[in-house]
This record gives structure tokens, sequence and C-alpha cells, in this order.
């Protein structure tokens, strides 16, 4: 929960549409059961691209293994959004 409402990060291993199959990509979006319009949200459709995060001098990769973690701080709230 944030600011009243129910969050849920969506990380797509093999990138949006956009991005299929060069990028993971990660939003940070209302959850469904909120009753609010289709696509509120925000994030990042090139995350980062599989290339680096499949080569092991960049690090990202620790024993087939890749932690993403995220912090939410609520700035303010509005009563209705667009």
């Amino acid at each position: 929960m944030a600011g009243d409402y129910k969050w849920q990060i969506k990380l797509c291993p093999r990138g949006s549409e956009m991005t299929k199959d060069a990028s993971i990509s990660m939003y940070l979006a209302l959850d469904r059961s909120t009753p609010f319009p289709e696509g509120i949200g925000y994030g990042f459709p090139n995350f980062v691209s599989l290339d680096a995060l499949n080569d092991n001098t960049k690090g990202f990769l620790l024993k087939d293994t890749c932690i993403i973690e995220a912090e939410v701080l609520v700035l303010g709230t509005v009563s209705k959004f667009p």
C-alpha cells in the first residue's frame, strides 16, 4: 500500500511489446483491484538490456540470480486520477 492504494511492480523479463526480447521492462502500476482506468502507472521499458544482464562483467547476475529491489516514496496524494 502506498497513498491508500495497492500497487504492483510488474517485471517483464523479456521486455514489453516495444522492447521484446531486447530488454527487461519494469513498471509500477496500480493493482487491478483498484478502481481506476487501465494504464495508470510509471516505468521503464528498457530497464536493463538482456545483453547487459547476461554480461558477466556487469555484475547483474550472481549464480543465475538477479535481485531487484524497489522503494516507493509518496510525496503527495491527489483525490482523482486523470
